[in-house]
């Protein structure tokens, strides 16, 4: 959420054409079959990442995945995921610094300024450890970290506030910020097949369709809350399928939810 206003670059409109273009085609094939496979949802999901990239490319500032992920103005939490060595360690302070701004803890980014936790501070630590795991992931990747730094080190001396991350910890971020676009697409699934559960195929089709164009979902610059959406969509699925079909793993597959 917090909406950037898109100041639309009229050609570029042509891209989410083409993507309704194929959501219109999607939904067409889905009308002639029983019930979506697991395939055409799959190509639902990809249709939906790629609206979602289509509507902010349209705009002047293109896209905003990255920047909004590394922008540590925002008070975010891949900032202090990138403060955090031992994960295990700072959970087992994290009560002890609320509401505390983990001053202590990580130092500032920038002379004069806070240190940036106080999203962190003030939240669960569930969007943290996401950006967490995407950061080791990439330092541990092979060939990864050493390509971030061949491309972005030639690229240093115009990129502004970002030099005070490293070459991996940006590339971590566009890895996160593209996460973030996935995962609010990948919502769909759970919500199409509740929807097949509770009221049948084709009000799943619509809902799964409406849910895709959302203004909330394509217009508002990604952010790590649509890890939320996932989860919501896979925890009303598994409950209501498991109340119905009197399933206990589902239901305790809806607890950890």
């Amino acid at each position: 959420w917090q909406y950037v206003p898109l100041n639309l670059i009229p050609w570029r409109l042509g891209v989410p054409l083409i993507l309704l273009v194929l959501l219109v085609w999607w939904n067409r094939l889905a009308r002639q079959t029983l019930e979506v496979s697991n395939r055409m949802l799959v190509g639902l999901v990809m249709i939906g990442i790629a609206l979602q990239l289509g509507v902010q490319f349209t705009g002047t500032y293109g896209f905003s995945n990255l920047d909004r992920t590394l922008d540590w103005w925002y008070y975010g939490y891949f900032w202090p995921a990138t403060r955090v060595d031992d994960l295990r360690h700072f959970l087992s302070i994290y009560a002890e610094q609320q509401p505390a701004s983990f001053m202590d803890y990580s130092p500032p980014p920038v002379s004069g300024f806070g240190n940036f936790f106080s999203r962190v501070s003030t939240h669960p630590p569930g969007f943290l450890i996401y950006y967490w795991l995407i950061l080791q992931g990439v330092k541990h990747a092979p060939v990864l970290p050493e390509l971030a730094r061949t491309i972005i080190l030639a690229h240093s001396g115009s990129m502004g506030w970002l030099n005070i991350y490293t070459p991996d910890e940006i590339l971590a971020g566009l890895v996160g910020g593209l996460g973030v676009t996935a995962i609010g697409s990948l919502a769909v699934v759970p919500l199409y097949k509740l929807g097949v559960a509770a009221y049948g195929p084709d009000t799943a089709r619509r809902a799964a369709i409406l849910y895709l164009l959302a203004p909330s979902l394509t217009l508002f610059t990604p952010v790590a809350d649509q890890l939320l959406t996932l989860v919501s969509a896979l925890l009303l699925w598994l409950t209501y399928t498991g109340f119905v079909r009197q399933s206990r793993p589902r239901l305790a597959l809806a607890g950890l939810a």
